[in-house]
């Protein structure tokens, strides 16, 4: 059996691309409705998403039995795409959340310690089929505590190296020139790291907004001064390592002429849950007001986003779950992330 899935515009135009490749015989298997890619996505276009499927004759007497065998492994293939392609909750034992005991599924999660104790106190017994929606609801209340936004007029990103500051700021540049209209300039200090600039400078002649290079604190200060008259400021900052003093000195230099400013510390969803925190740690030097965190689709195990707040008390401000720009970021909303989080482990 052949199954393919087809993106369209509507559904004739859906069906007449199964039609010319798989044929009349086609059989469709399910319809949903997708966001669109690139910058229609951004502006809430959306397409059809349409699975269809072609079953193969056999072509040998010999090969009947094999073949019966195969068609019905496929026919229970195709039984379990129509219902993750409807979105059916999931049940029996393919769901993580059926009769698991709740610290194995925060463990998984990389929730641990006094929050996990207290999290496996709050759910109590599992049972009854609602087990998700109860982990849903139980992490949305903790995250309530460790989400927010501070509105301002400068914003400065920083962080280690490799976790996608550049694009996360870019992101959010496009978000403020572009979706809310704001006048907006880019300021980047990262001058060590190759192509660092030529990467922002491509983004601000996207959005037409200004570029500044900086490279002493003294530049920063003038290029602030420059465009003082602007709505929102973005700050670029070379990555450091976080065992490095003498650099995370130098950062926190260059940060201390910004008077007033919103700083996010930008972490990886990727990084083990003990260097997290180290990390946050190593980074109160250069004292962040928020946490963002990156590469939210590169793994299963979500929970040391709200493991981290907790611990630092910071709250995160934005998650990113993608490369796209400026697509793939969402707002650190609470019952949205802990939905985030429970389905990463399905």
């Amino acid at each position: 059996m052949i199954v393919k899935r087809y993106l369209a515009g509507s559904m004739p135009e859906a069906m007449e691309k199964i039609k010319r490749d798989l044929g009349p015989e086609a059989v469709i298997l399910s319809t949903r409705q997708v966001p669109a890619e690139g910058w229609r996505r951004f502006f809430g276009f959306r397409k059809l998403e349409v699975t269809a499927a072609l079953e193969e004759v056999a072509a040998t007497k010999n090969e009947e039995f094999d073949l019966h065998k195969e068609v019905q492994e496929l026919r229970q293939l195709v039984t379990e795409l129509r219902k993750e392609t409807l979105l059916q909750p999931q049940s029996g034992h393919g769901s993580p959340f059926m009769g698991s005991p709740w610290g194995e599924l925060l463990s998984k999660m990389e929730i641990e310690g006094e929050l996990k104790e207290r999290l496996v106190a709050q759910l109590g017994e599992p049972g009854g089929g609602r087990e998700k929606e109860a982990l849903i609801r139980q992490l949305a209340g903790q995250l309530a505590k460790y989400t927010g936004f501070t509105e301002n007029k400068v914003y400065c990103f920083v962080g280690p190296t490799g976790v996608g500051k550049t694009t996360t700021l870019a992101k959010l540049a496009a978000h403020a020139a572009v979706y809310h209209g704001r006048q907006t300039a880019v300021i980047t200090a990262d001058t060590y790291r190759i192509g660092a600039v030529d990467q922002l400078r491509t983004y601000a002649d996207i959005l037409n907004v200004p570029l500044e290079v900086v490279m002493t604190p003294s530049e920063m200060k003038e290029a602030l001064r420059k465009h003082q008259d602007k709505d929102a400021i973005f700050v670029d900052t070379a990555g450091r390592p976080s065992c490095n003093k003498e650099q995370l000195a130098e950062l926190k230099e260059m940060l201390a002429v910004i008077p007033e400013k919103t700083t996010f510390l930008v972490l990886s969803c990727t990084t083990k849950s003990s260097d997290l925190l180290k990390i946050a740690q190593d980074f109160r030097v250069a004292g962040y007001h928020q946490l963002i965190f990156t590469k939210a689709d590169e793994t299963s195990s979500l929970g040391s986003i709200l493991s981290l707040a907790s611990q630092t008390g910071c709250p995160v401000a934005y998650v990113t779950v993608g490369q796209n720009v400026p697509d793939d970021i969402m707002v650190a909303e609470p019952e949205q992330l802990a939905t985030l989080m429970v389905e990463a482990l399905a």
